[in-house]
């Protein structure tokens, strides 16, 4: 078992590590060695934590975030793999946390005290040559400040550009090639690694009384969630048969609005659809989008007001609580109508990454309006309404970060019944891993754009399949040449398979 007793070791060389894997690479195998290496330090040093369930979920969460990146360099992964690395500190370092939106918080301080704590120079050095270090810290921001100004400025400026160059020449004479490596930019990068490392480690929580260790305490874990923010209470009256009028007279009034919506989109939208000739789809989709946003953030806000503390087992509420399950149940009939909306943009012009991410955006929707069905019909509080859709969420983007959507849209926009209507540069946006399949159909393409110049309305790039085939050989180029640069840190299977296939 791993002493605890050097830290700062373990931070240092945690930094380094970061360093080495993540400057001047690209998400892929970096995401999956950084996180086995934190995680198999983290089980060694405490290997007990690892028997809790919300380690343990988180745990895996990790892995399958971070594997995600290396099978096809998801962007999405890659942001989940910094947010579990957190969230595994975080329960961690607090065997108090049992929920996810509670953990990101204490994640957010572990951050804020590894800032401070690294500022302070709390390393926890020994007297000597460190004393200079302590004494040298209070150089380091305005240093870090003049070099910023300087490269906002030079490249503007010819005698800064001069000047710059000869500091160029008189660090590598001084230094020579030994520390050419040496960047201002490399430099930031490993104090952003040495602060992830710091927060990771529990550094600064390892002392009792230090001042830059804010871990939340059991009294901060039992306290109740109220929105103080939308406390009426100064013009309601502070009595619950005040709050349960006014309830209702603002329940019924939204559900007679959105009832209107609501049967206006289903006369419209549900049943026999036809797009009309002129009509945008795009804006069609989005009004839907952001008729639903405003909706579930109207409704989140209403119902964890009204259905707080003691009005949430309040007896003579009966009529407000059915009102409630009603509207949450109308905003249900808002996200089909958004469903959709979206279903026959991509049954009309075919799949775009927008509308894929649109079809996870509802799903999440979906569970958390399930969620505020709950809450109010079984009068749950609102942890659980964090921890259900956080858990949920969490397995959602996992699944969509391992799915290989790029993929599948190419094949479905081939294949697609409205020839004439697919957007064919889209097949270049779908990514590399889509350059065997544009190869393989480009038939299929040439008979897209040839019925696509047959309509009236005529709105992409190409005229012909040879303007198709000079971006083909373009991003080819591009594909090729990028991938033939990069290190294996940076490499990922799919991008692999696809180079393999090409070469």
């Amino acid at each position: 078992m791993i002493r605890e007793t050097k830290p700062t070791f373990f931070a240092i060389a945690g930094a380094a590590t970061f360093l080495i894997l993540f400057y001047q690479e690209i998400p892929g195998l970096n995401y999956l060695l950084f996180s086995i290496g934190i995680t198999v330090f983290q089980v060694l040093v405490k290997p007990q934590a690892f028997k809790q369930k919300p380690v343990i979920f988180v745990s895996v969460a990790l892995g399958l975030a971070s594997g995600s990146v290396a099978w096809q360099a998801s962007p999405l992964g890659a942001i989940l793999t910094w947010v579990f690395l957190l969230l595994q500190a975080a329960f961690l370092l607090n065997p108090g946390l049992s929920t996810l939106h509670i953990g990101l918080k204490q994640a957010l301080l572990n951050l804020l005290s590894s800032i401070q704590g690294l500022f302070k120079l709390n390393l926890g050095l020994k007297s000597g040559m460190f004393s200079y270090l302590k004494n040298g810290v209070l150089f380091i921001l305005p240093i870090l400040l003049i070099l910023i100004f300087w490269f906002l400025y030079y490249p503007s400026n010819p005698y800064l550009i001069e000047i710059n160059e000869k500091l160029i020449a008189l660090r590598l004479l001084i230094f020579g090639k030994l520390f050419e490596f040496i960047s201002l930019d490399a430099c930031m990068f490993f104090g952003w690694g040495l602060i992830l490392c710091l927060s990771m480690f529990h550094l600064f929580q390892q002392k009792a009384g230090n001042p830059f260790s804010w871990t939340l305490s059991r009294a901060d874990l039992k306290k109740k969630h109220s929105f103080y923010f939308l406390d009426l209470s100064g013009l309601l009256g502070s009595t619950l048969a005040n709050e349960k009028v006014t309830g209702l007279f603002l329940m019924g009034s939204l559900n007679v609005i959105l009832g209107v919506v609501n049967l206006t989109d289903i006369t419209w939208i549900w049943f026999g659809f036809q797009v009309p000739d002129p009509f945008s789809l795009k804006a069609f989709v989005h009004e839907g989008t952001w008729k639903l946003l405003l909706s579930i953030i109207l409704s989140l806000v209403i119902i964890l007001y009204y259905f707080r503390g003691s009005q949430n087992f309040y007896l003579k509420s009966l009529w407000l609580k059915r009102l409630a399950l009603i509207w949450i149940v109308q905003n249900g009939i808002l996200l089909i109508s958004l469903l959709l909306r979206d279903i026959h943009y991509i049954s009309f012009h075919g799949m775009a990454w927008n509308r894929m991410n649109l079809l996870v955006f509802i799903t999440l929707t979906a569970s958390g309006l399930i969620g505020m069905f709950l809450k109010v019909k079984d009068r749950k509080n609102l942890a659980f309404l964090f921890q259900q859709n956080g858990i949920v969420a969490s397995i959602v983007l996992i699944i969509y970060s391992w799915l290989p959507i790029d993929t599948l849209m190419i094949r479905y926009n081939l294949n697609h019944r409205n020839s004439g209507e697919v957007d064919v540069y889209f097949y270049f946006g779908a990514g590399a891993n889509a350059l065997p399949l544009i190869q393989a159909g480009q038939e299929k393409i040439r008979l897209q754009i040839e019925a696509h110049q047959r309509n009236k309305v005529k709105w992409i790039r190409y005229e012909n399949m040879d303007q198709f085939k000079e971006s083909y050989q373009y991003f080819l180029k591009e594909f090729i040449r990028d991938y033939s640069q990069l290190s294996l840190l940076s490499s990922n299977y799919r991008h692999e398979q696809t180079w393999q296939s090409l070469k």
